[in-house]
C-alpha cells in the first residue's frame, strides 16, 4: 500500500512537471496589439461595431503599446471590455 502511495505521487509530480513545460517553452508571446485584433474579430457576433479603441486604452502617457506582450490581467480586461 505504501508503494502504491508512492508511485501515484511521483506519478501525479511527473505529470504536474510536464504539463507546465509548454508555458515554458512557449517562444512567441501574444502582444497587445493581436489580442485586441482576436477580440474585436470574435466580439463582432455578439456586439457589432466594436472597435479596437473600444477595448484599449492604453498607458497613462498616451502609447497603446500594440507590440508589448499582453499579460493574463489585460488579457482579461480586454475580454471584458470586447
Amino acid at each position: 500500500m505504501k508503494l502504491t502511495n508512492r508511485f501515484a505521487a511521483m506519478l501525479l509530480a511527473a505529470i504536474l512537471a510536464l504539463g507546465a513545460l509548454p508555458a515554458y517553452a512557449a517562444t512567441d508571446a501574444l502582444t497587445r496589439g493581436d489580442a485586441a485584433a482576436l477580440l474585436v474579430d470574435a466580439a463582432q457576433d455578439y456586439n457589432p461595431g466594436v472597435e479596437q479603441s473600444d477595448i484599449l486604452k492604453g498607458y497613462g502617457d498616451g502609447d497603446l503599446g500594440l507590440s508589448d506582450p499582453v499579460t493574463r490581467a489585460q488579457a482579461l480586461v480586454m475580454l471584458r471590455r470586447a
